[in-house]
């Protein structure tokens, strides 16, 4: 006979055992939400042109360099251009190495906003397609288009710009005179006091809102098929993941420290990792998306090999790093159009093109002989 407390703990795991069958289809509901979510999103990038995508590509590369020619490292490429337009249109968008008479403290404060309103903007736009998706509702037009810029732009190639306007308001240091932390670049305004320590909190909550956003974007942004029609399909995310860690690094590195090898070998070590990951394995499916982000890779890689040399021979009076590192370019890009990563080999496999409608049938009759000839194989059904 069972007893009441035997009954009551039977009574509570079957409750347990509900509740987790609540989580579970509450959780495969939002999994399938967002992948519908962003299917949509892979199905609208079948559009994108190849010239919109290199531009793209090609600012990106633009951004990254702000860190190669950083004010801090600007000495070390010991050039007679050093106090040009040559070096600084590189960090023109790195408001942390400009001063206030750039821009003003109460321009950066409507910055922002701006970018926070953004960030708000797009967060609810992405919550209204998931419930949307999730009821099997009709999503308006307008929301996915949205929703298709700002994944599509924000967490790739705007990514440095908005993460460094959220950021700009921490860049604060101790100064003794007035027993207080004043900002770097609008020294007038002491950091974390009255209104300002509102517009920290707001920002560094946003901050870590939309790098939470983008990780995840990113992580789920591939196709697992071989034979996709979407144009910038990726068979991994690995590589665009890192892409965001090394940004963030190396924005956290260049605000905070100040030790030029630290910063060298800081970007050494994360653009050999990142050539592997483009270079060496490949991500893309496309041949000539795939040898168009090689050679965007490559010359950042060239750019902070070229930087190293020139810390590792700091001793040594040459003021050619600029024109070498302009020489190397064009070899690089050459390099990079003919070099064949070991995904690539694979998908050229994959992506076999007919000549001619007798060529199809060719391969057909082929396979079915092939299978023909292997009906008793215990796997046949993987030939």
């Amino acid at each position: 006979m069972i007893d009441d407390e035997t009954t009551e703990k039977i009574s509570l795991n079957i409750e347990k055992g509900t509740e987790l069958t609540r989580f579970q289809k509450m959780s495969n509901a939002l999994r399938e939400s967002i992948f519908s979510l962003v299917y949509t999103i892979l199905k609208d990038e079948r559009e994108t042109t190849l010239t919109l995508t290199h531009i793209s590509w090609f600012f990106e590369l633009f951004l990254l360099h702000q860190f190669v020619f950083h004010p801090k490292l600007i000495d070390l490429w010991n050039s007679s251009y050093t106090s040009t337009l040559a070096f600084r249109v590189f960090y023109i968008f790195n408001l942390s190495s400009s001063r206030d008479e750039l821009i003003s403290f109460n321009v950066y404060i409507i910055l922002l906003y701006v970018i926070l309103s953004f960030i708000v903007l797009v967060t609810v736009d992405m919550i209204v397609v998931l419930i949307r998706f999730r009821n099997k509702k009709k999503v308006p037009s307008f929301a996915l288009i949205l929703l298709n810029i700002s994944t599509g732009f924000s967490f790739s190639v705007f990514f440095l710009i908005i993460t460094e306007i959220l950021l700009l308001i921490f860049n604060c240091s101790y100064d003794s005179t007035v027993d207080g932390y004043l900002h770097k670049n609008f020294t007038d305004y002491r950091c974390f006091e009255n209104v300002y320590f509102i517009h920290a909190l707001l920002s560094g909550f946003f901050y870590l809102l939309f790098v939470v956003k983008a990780v995840v974007f990113t992580s789920i942004n591939y196709e697992s098929r071989l034979n996709s029609s979407n144009i910038l399909a990726k068979y991994t995310s690995k590589a665009e993941i890192f892409m965001i860690f090394l940004k963030l690094i190396l924005q956290g590195s260049f605000m905070i420290l100040s030790n030029e090898w630290i910063l060298v070998l800081v970007q050494a070590v994360l653009a050999l990792i990142l050539g592997y990951l483009y270079v060496i394995k490949g991500i893309y499916q496309n041949m000539e998306v795939g040898k168009a982000k090689r050679m965007m890779v490559l010359l950042y890689v060239w750019s902070v090999t070229v930087l190293v040399a020139l810390k590792v021979f700091e001793g040594v009076e040459f003021e050619g790093g600029l024109s070498v590192w302009t020489a190397g370019c064009p070899f690089v890009i050459i390099f990079a159009w003919g070099f064949s990563s070991e995904n690539m080999n694979q998908l050229n496999k994959v992506q076999l093109k007919f000549r001619s409608p007798s060529h199809l049938v060719m391969h057909v009759r082929a396979v079915l002989l092939q299978e023909q000839n292997h009906s008793q194989a215990e796997n046949n059904n993987l030939i």
